[in-house]
């Protein structure tokens, strides 16, 4: 899509362990299934990164609900797996 660079990486941010541990298993899980090219992604690998949280900085609030309030807007993100979990 055109979001591609540093600027638009993805990242989880978790509050505690086991968050983290449910994250890194379902990226574990995406990836194993990129792996096996049954994804209709267009990369082979899942390049989500997961940081602890810090502070949180709510966006402006013509940020909020941004397809909601532009249902033509821009967005690349929509359901590309049918059927979870994968397994």
């Amino acid at each position: 899509g055109n979001d591609t660079g540093t600027q638009y990486a993805s990242a989880i941010f978790v509050a505690d362990e086991q968050q983290k541990e449910i994250c890194q298993k379902v990226l574990n899980d995406l990836q194993n299934y990129a792996k096996g090219k049954k994804s209709p992604y267009r990369g082979k690998e899942i390049v989500t990164q997961i940081h602890d949280a810090t502070k949180f900085y709510k966006a402006e609030e013509y940020h909020q609900e941004y397809l909601m309030k532009n249902p033509n807007g821009y967005c690349n993100h929509y359901m590309r797996l049918k059927d979870w979990p994968l397994n």
